[in-house]
């Protein structure tokens, strides 16, 4: 079994967040393994044809405002030391596997739940299918 330095722990939400870290705790503990907490937010801007900057308000801005303070609040009611990450992209697989490799993570940790749309959209299957590292996927 290989012994994980660096976990990338994608949150979709704290609910979902705080059940996935206080999971990882005990994994992150035993290993010394460092932990980075991370969320995906959808870019908004290059699929705005209509709009421009002028036109448009910017809920992308208040969007990631909202994304890194749940994060933050994750990572306070778990008592974990981890660093905080934001990816905003549109193209999730490929960024994540940069930040993979640029940061020298060896274990990505995500949540997925059974439910029929869940099912449709969860990234878990993709990361698990082309990233290079390990995917642990917990079920919320």
């Amino acid at each position: 079994m290989a012994l994980y330095t660096h976990a990338l722990v994608l949150i979709h939400n704290e609910t979902d967040g705080l059940t996935l870290v206080n999971h990882v705790a005990g994994l992150a503990e035993t290993l010394g393994s460092k932990l980075t907490l991370c969320h995906l937010s959808d870019e908004y801007h290059p699929l705005n044809y209509v709009f421009d900057n002028h036109t448009g308000g910017d809920g992308q801005s208040e969007a990631l405002i909202e994304a890194n303070a749940m994060l933050n609040r994750v990572a306070e009611m778990a008592a974990l030391p981890a660093d905080i990450a934001e990816l905003v992209t549109i193209r999730q697989l490929k960024d994540v596997e940069t930040f993979v490799d640029d940061n020298g993570i060896d274990v990505v940790i995500a949540g997925h739940k059974n439910r029929v749309m869940g099912t449709l959209t969860s990234w878990s299957a993709e990361f698990i299918n082309h990233l290079s590292v390990d995917v642990l996927v917990h079920h919320l």
